[in-house]
């Protein structure tokens, strides 16, 4: 009974100690009675998202434990380290203990920014949706603790299976730059990479990149999202009220046809692809626009939305609406890589163009998103029973064959559309994604969030 009860005594002593008797699990004390154990180190000239991140996690650490932690050099006991080195894939990132030290590393800054939250993570924090208000403080749930200590039996990898993770701002119907940047704030908790945002929207809500620029480039910049801009946008950069409302009478034979093969000023019809002058006109437009924004790192080339692509019968002539689109797009993405050889460009199978060209390949360095627009949420988008999928599961597999490039598919998980209270299908969506990555594709985007309530009640949307 003695040396039981001697026994017990050391294992009450070492679990007090922080000592973790799992087989090869270590254990590092972070923080003790609102005192921090460990310090934050970050390279001698850190970059502004290594800079973010430590900032990060001092200020979680600093709400669990209460405790005030620093960032700087190396200090006596224990320290979380951030660094960086070579993966092969570029946001994949380890955590580790070595000795008295927790270790980050990170094949990028965006990566070192998800290991950070990772940890936390592993240290019970969530962050369950963006901190708008209509959520009541409940978006975030941070746990408290005056004895803290993160215990790892081994190394942690992780790479992410999605190359792009998009964020559609698209759905919303009003926005403003604080709830903006709540929404750029819980992005990289939540893992996703890139913002979507439209260059102009078409419907009666204004919704322009301009508008925000300046508020919302440093808060991208630091977290190291990438920026998409765009949307259905050919009409910006060509359409009949340019010059002072005067390019469609100077110069009618720019502009779609219709029917009776007039020259028609409506947007819905595509600008005359085929006249050289008008092509020209148009891919100068956009290489300004670039130009004047270096920001932007995918460039959304988009047709109008549900654009046709010339009444005109003896159009036909021309090939298809996807033949005239990726013809277009080779030549408007080679002229602008001559201005901003940093930039990737985008275009999208919809509507009229939902099947591959059968005589233009498409530049395997322009990525390429799939709209199935008319999903139908009964049954999986790879249900061949579902009277809307068969279209769509031929696109994608013949784009798959045919395309060497980057793929990604532009989903409609967004139930704020539904006009109700949150309704959630992660099963559903859980197995879309696991067909989605045998594809493959490389990336999924959905829409974010409403930033709004409505004055009926709550209107929300899904984490995808």
């Amino acid at each position: 009974m003695k040396r039981q009860s001697i026994v017990c005594k050391v294992l009450t002593l070492l679990l007090i100690m922080g000592v973790n008797i799992r087989a090869g699990a270590s254990s590092i004390l972070l923080a003790d009675k609102q005192s921090a154990k460990a310090n934050i180190i970050i390279p001698v000239k850190p970059t502004a998202t290594q800079q973010f991140a430590a900032e990060e996690l001092k200020k979680y650490l600093g709400k669990i434990t209460g405790a005030s932690f620093s960032i700087g050099e190396k200090a006596p006991g224990s320290a979380i380290r951030l660094q960086s080195e070579s993966f092969s894939n570029s946001e994949a990132y380890r955590i580790e203990i070595a000795g008295k030290d927790i270790l980050l590393t990170a094949g990028s800054d965006r990566a070192i920014l998800y290991a950070t939250y990772d940890l936390l993570e592993r240290l019970g924090c969530r962050w369950l949706a963006p901190g708008f208000d209509y959520y009541q403080s409940g978006a975030e749930i941070i746990p408290k603790t005056t004895r803290l200590q993160f215990t790892l039996s081994k190394a942690i990898d992780e790479s992410p299976v999605f190359e792009y993770r998009k964020l559609d701002v698209a759905g919303s119907r009003t926005l403003a730059s604080d709830k903006l940047k709540q929404l750029i704030d819980w992005m990289p908790k939540a893992r996703y990479n890139t913002l979507r945002f439209q260059m102009d929207k078409e419907t009666s809500k204004p919704v322009k990149w301009d508008k925000y620029r300046t508020d919302l480039i440093p808060e991208i910049k630091k977290r190291g999202i990438i920026l998409e801009v765009g949307g259905h946008g050919y009409q910006h950069f060509l359409n009949s009220g340019m010059e002072g409302g005067k390019l469609f009478n100077q110069h009618p034979d720019w502009f779609g046809k219709d029917s009776a093969c007039v020259s028609s000023p409506s947007d819905r019809l595509v600008f005359n692809t085929e006249n050289p002058e008008a092509v020209t006109y148009f891919t100068d437009k956009i290489v300004k626009f670039l130009k004047d924004r270096p920001e932007i790192d995918i460039f959304d080339f988009w047709p109008p939305d549900v654009g046709r692509w010339q009444d005109c019968p003896g159009f036909k002539q021309h090939g298809t609406p996807q033949e005239r689109q990726v013809r277009l797009a080779n030549y408007v993405y080679a002229e602008i890589k001559k201005a901003r050889p940093d930039i990737r460009m985008e275009i999208i199978a919809y509507s009229y163009a939902l099947m591959p060209p059968e005589n233009t390949p498409l530049n395997p360095e322009i990525l390429l998103e799939i709209c199935p627009i008319n999903q139908s949420f009964e049954k999986q988008l790879y249900d061949a029973s579902a009277s809307t999928h068969p279209e769509y599961i031929q696109s994608i597999e013949a784009w798959r064959k045919a395309f060497k490039g980057n793929i990604t598919l532009y989903s409609y998980y967004r139930k704020q559309a539904w006009r109700s209270a949150p309704n959630i299908i992660p099963h559903y969506m859980q197995k879309d994604m696991q067909w989605f990555r045998k594809v493959p594709f490389q990336g999924i985007a959905c829409y974010a969030e409403s930033l709004y309530i409505r004055s009926a009640g709550l209107e929300s949307g899904c984490k995808c």
